[in-house]
């Protein structure tokens, strides 16, 4: 008998207010449903070849911000350079603010659909950083990195020992070029956590569900974290995001009704 956790189980008592089997009315995992975990992992492993294995690499987390939030409390303190390219996301700066992050920005802009920076500029903002943080695509701009670019970068994070955190939540709308996740060369797999969710691309930001995929060494603490702050994403919520990422035969009609409007 554990008495731990406050989770009080009536097996022989119906529920009026759910259909969920008892089993799965008390905590789910911390890491997040299984079967769950594991269509995250076989998208991931087949788009963009994270080879991440669902057991250890794999954390569901409260949505896209969620996960960043998660992120930053896992790896940052107070004071610590964070590199960020301009423009992104406005999450980037305030939740890095919070934590009295040193930001370093690096100006960029568009060329033909790709992320354009210079490399000096780069580097020099690098130097001493905790953690460089991406899009793929950006947000607001929709531009992707150019593969050289992302070789670049993991090259010269490694050479600084530093982490990286690649948001891919509009991963399902990259138009130009293959795709290529950051994650997924030699250099930047030991060191990236990779972020995903199913706000965008599913259309389902009111379901809260991302994740967090990566090396063990990363996604482990990054767990404790979760357990923590927000112990659990709800099952009903996983289960949604789960039908969807086993039903997505609507995105290939979605993305090319967009792409039109581009």
């Amino acid at each position: 008998i554990n008495l731990n956790l406050g989770a009080p189980r009536f097996d022989l008592v119906p529920s009026s207010s759910t259909k969920l089997p008892a089993d799965r009315r008390g905590h789910p995992p911390p890491w997040g449903l299984p079967e769950l975990r594991a269509a995250v992992a076989e998208r991931l492993n087949g788009e963009q070849r994270l080879g991440v294995h669902p057991t250890d690499q794999v954390l569901i987390t409260h949505g896209g911000a969620g996960a960043f939030s998660i992120a930053l409390d896992s790896f940052l303190n107070p004071g610590d350079r964070v590199v960020l390219f301009d423009p992104t996301s406005p999450l980037f700066p305030f939740a890095l603010a919070q934590r009295r992050a040193r930001i370093r920005w690096v100006p960029t802009w568009t060329e033909n659909g790709r992320v354009r920076f210079q490399a000096k500029a780069f580097v020099r903002a690098l130097d001493r950083a905790r953690l460089l943080v991406l899009a793929a695509p950006c947000n607001p701009t929709g531009a992707v990195f150019a593969s050289e670019d992302l070789d670049q970068i993991a090259w010269w994070a490694d050479r600084r020992d530093v982490l990286i955190y690649s948001d891919e939540v509009f991963g399902g709308y990259w138009y130009e070029g293959e795709r290529l996740s950051i994650g997924s060369l030699p250099r930047a797999r030991r060191r990236t956590l990779t972020a995903g969710s199913v706000s965008k691309t599913y259309a389902l930001a009111s379901a809260r569900v991302g994740w967090l995929a990566g090396h063990r060494h990363l996604i482990r603490p990054c767990t404790l974290t979760a357990v923590l702050q927000v112990p659990f994403v709800p099952t009903l919520c996983q289960q949604v995001a789960l039908n969807a990422l086993r039903q997505d035969s609507a995105l290939p009609a979605i993305r090319e009704e967009l792409d039109s409007r581009r």
